[in-house]
């Protein structure tokens, strides 16, 4: 931050620290998060890849249904991580999403990603049509604890 008084303390960082902020994390090897936005997609392709992985384990029903249906991970997944979840839940969801992944590193990203699908397990089970399907993952309900 640039300013140290205390009625700064929450202020917006300027753009230039905004700027080296995302730059850290694209660049330093604890988030590596380039891999999201350069060719190939690496990260991004991992990072689905282990949510289906994960909605296989933890949610076999819900990861059936999807596949019956012909959704995958790719299909609604793939702006969650690319955007780092900020076109897809409220502001104060990404803010604990990306403290979180702060904190704990970018598999962060995978527990919320599968906490929206746990989340909305129910809705999306009763679901048949696949457009339905997509419109509901495109835009997860968010529990309070999200």
């Amino acid at each position: 931050m640039s300013s140290n008084s205390a009625s700064d303390e929450y202020s917006l960082p300027t753009r230039e620290e905004a700027f080296a902020a995302f730059a850290h994390l694209m660049d330093h090897e604890d988030f590596l998060l380039s891999g999201l936005y350069t060719g190939g997609f690496p990260l991004l392709h991992r990072y689905l890849h282990e949510l289906e992985n994960l909605l296989m384990e933890v949610l076999p029903d819900l990861h059936r249904h999807l596949l019956s249906k012909g959704v995958v991970a790719m299909m609604y997944a793939q702006p969650w991580f690319h955007t780092l979840f900020i076109t897809v839940v409220p502001e104060a969801a990404v803010v604990r999403v990306w403290g979180k992944m702060l904190r704990e590193g970018p598999k962060a990203l995978l527990t919320y990603a599968l906490a929206l699908l746990q989340d909305n397990k129910a809705s999306l089970l009763c679901m048949d049509d696949v457009e339905d399907l997509m419109r509901a993952l495109r835009h997860p309900r968010i529990s309070p604890a999200s």
